[in-house]
């Protein structure tokens, strides 16, 4: 045989296997799609408390979705699906934007990434492309939980992003609504962009960080325990509990103080505020 012929027969084979990867690689978004639709499905069983404040409903419902996925790792002792396969997934999350709950989808992308990185270890950053929102819906809940992943979202996002946040780090390419970084406990949120009001409620540790402008209570209403939080644009208000030296907390019978939380506007500090 001859080379020319060979190597005709190589790339063959070559594209061959490609052919096959595409396939398969479509093969496993169509399957997470299905899985997509029928969680949502059921969230009209579910859904009662979801929309409620401080409550436990989208905890439940996170733990229940990634204890599941966690198994499906254990099980198979292999990746069920691929960084790429979550990045094709988000490229068609829009199709679900008329659902009544397609706003919760960020508990379900969360539990995948989550799951994928305690499964892989990757330190590759997990990429979702969400530039094509549909009827301006957007997704809430994204990050929740998240521990040592990190992670990169082209497009803007809903409410509680970084919700329950342990380590990481999220970085967002336009804005985000209400309750950013809502309780969050170490990871570091990153908006190109511009945010709602109450960023920062809860927040323990880590940094928020606000490229863009802030709503209304900035460090939300209930205390932030420590943390930074810098905003480079505008704000509309920060919460007046910042603002009375009186206040004082009470976290599991030992008083701790608020000032351990620092706000930052455009590089200068403004809380606690000095005393000068």
């Amino acid at each position: 045989m001859k080379l020319i012929e060979l190597v005709e027969e190589e790339y063959a084979h070559i594209e061959e296997r490609q052919d096959k990867k595409i396939e398969y690689e479509k093969d496993i978004v169509y399957r997470i799609c299905d899985a997509f639709e029928g969680w949502l499905s059921l969230l009209i069983d579910r859904s009662k408390h979801l929309d409620e404040r401080f409550n436990d409903e989208a905890n439940k419902e996170y733990r229940g979705l990634f204890k599941i996925l966690k198994k499906k790792f254990e099980e198979k002792k292999q990746e069920i699906y691929t960084q790429n396969d979550l990045t094709q997934f988000s490229l068609r999350i829009h199709e679900y934007a008329d659902h009544k709950y397609f706003s919760y989808t960020g508990l379900f992308l969360s539990a995948l990434i989550q799951a994928h990185e305690e499964f892989t270890h990757t330190k590759e950053p997990y990429m979702l492309n969400l530039s094509k929102e549909e009827n301006n819906r957007l997704i809430d809940y994204i990050g929740h939980s998240f521990s040592h992943v990190t992670l990169l979202i082209k497009g803007s996002v809903g409410k509680y992003l970084g919700y329950n946040m342990q380590s990481g780090w999220i970085a967002v390419s336009n804005s985000s609504s209400d309750d950013t970084g809502l309780q969050n406990d170490g990871g570091i949120i990153h908006l190109l962009g511009n945010t709602g009001d109450f960023v920062g409620e809860g927040m323990k540790r880590g940094k928020i960080i606000v490229e863009g402008n802030c709503g209304k209570n900035v460090g939300g209403l209930l205390p932030a325990f420590g943390g930074v939080i810098k905003i480079n644009g505008s704000y509309e208000s920060i919460n007046s509990f910042y603002q009375s030296s009186q206040s004082k907390i009470y976290h599991r019978e030992r008083e701790i103080s608020a000032y351990q939380l620092k706000i930052y506007h455009k590089g200068i500090p403004i809380f606690p505020e000095d005393k000068k």
